[in-house]
């Protein structure tokens, strides 16, 4: 793909790389995977064009910085709606376009419509392998990643929001921006709000093989990570990285050259700083049966309340492990 050098002046002060249409190269599987659901019903409140209800909600969530279980940020999950509600409906695009539109002083309504621009992207690509993608599918993730750009370009007061650098890993991904380009995001993320692990999760997928990254580079940027963070909350972080590193999506998920111990004890972390979902304890007993750690993964699979498909993939393969695990 050609790539050219555009300014962006953000609050965040990070210049990007844009991306002309064209092909990407070679990778996998879009990102994907249900989050908890959030109590804002985002979808209804757009078509009532509710905009006070929107802006007040995410700027109660972005300033009071609201976590549930798992450490999940609520000003994370409202955005994260608005994506799943753009890759589902084509309908509510038009809707955030109206929403920015009619606020055009809403810091949340430009990051919002990014974020749609974003889902509509990935949506067009499909969810196959990239010799599955047809052309028109990486012109419209082209284009919409370019759209996106444009409307992150249109903010005056971003450097409060975290989920900005997020958005941006996003369309990294979506238009191959140059490893610079998203370690410069990376640094400014940790920078400014080191808890907001979603970009770092991010980034984690940008890095892997099968999309940007060489070798160990998720690995090693976990390991960054929790040196700069250090303490509970450099272990959670740590975990959280290696559960996008180790996904039930390819080889077995070994986390090498990354500490099982040390992902042990963020996952430990977790449970004693925010309390684990259902998906933390599925995510921690896949890597625990990966890493042959019977012990770890028999009191990962007693904390399961359901099988979860997306992290798993197959219930076949949850019940072999659950087996496994269970055998003295």
């Amino acid at each position: 793909m050609s790539l050219s050098r555009i300014g962006v002046m953000l609050v965040l002060c990070i210049t990007l790389v844009g991306s002309s249409a064209g092909q990407m190269p070679e990778q996998n599987k879009t990102p994907g995977g249900n989050v908890p659901p959030t109590s804002l019903d985002v979808g209804q409140l757009l078509a009532a064009q509710r905009y006070d209800d929107l802006d007040h909600a995410i700027d109660a969530a972005r300033s009071q910085k609201t976590r549930g279980p798992g450490g999940v940020w609520q000003l994370y999950l409202i955005d994260e709606a608005i994506h799943k509600a753009a890759k589902e409906n084509s309908e509510v695009l038009e809707q955030v376009q109206k929403w920015a539109a009619a606020r055009p002083e809403s810091t949340a309504a430009r990051i919002a419509l990014a974020e749609a621009y974003v889902a509509v992207g990935f949506k067009s690509r499909g969810t196959g392998d990239a010799d599955s993608v047809t052309d028109a599918g990486w012109k419209d993730l082209a284009d919409n990643g370019d759209r996106a750009v444009a409307t992150l370009k249109q903010l005056t007061g971003a450097g409060g929001d975290p989920h900005v650098s997020s958005v941006l890993m996003e369309i990294a991904l979506a238009q191959g921006w140059d490893n610079a380009t998203t370690r410069q995001i990376y640094e400014h993320a940790l920078a400014a709000e080191p808890a907001y692990y979603h970009t770092f999760r991010q980034y984690a997928l940008y890095l892997l093989p099968k999309w940007y990254g060489e070798g160990t580079s998720a690995e090693d940027m976990a390991e960054d990570l929790y040196g700069r963070v250090g303490g509970k909350e450099g272990l959670f972080l740590y975990f959280e990285v290696g559960t996008v590193i180790g996904c039930d999506c390819g080889p077995a998920p070994l986390l090498e050259p990354m500490s099982w111990e040390r992902v042990k004890a963020g996952y430990e972390a977790l449970q004693e700083l925010y309390g684990a979902t259902n998906r933390d304890h599925n995510r921690f007993a896949l890597l625990a049966f990966a890493h042959g750690d019977k012990p770890a993964a028999r009191a990962a699979f007693k904390s399961i309340t359901a099988f979860d498909r997306d992290v798993w993939n197959t219930q076949l393969g949850f019940e072999k492990a659950k087996g496994w695990a269970q055998q003295p």
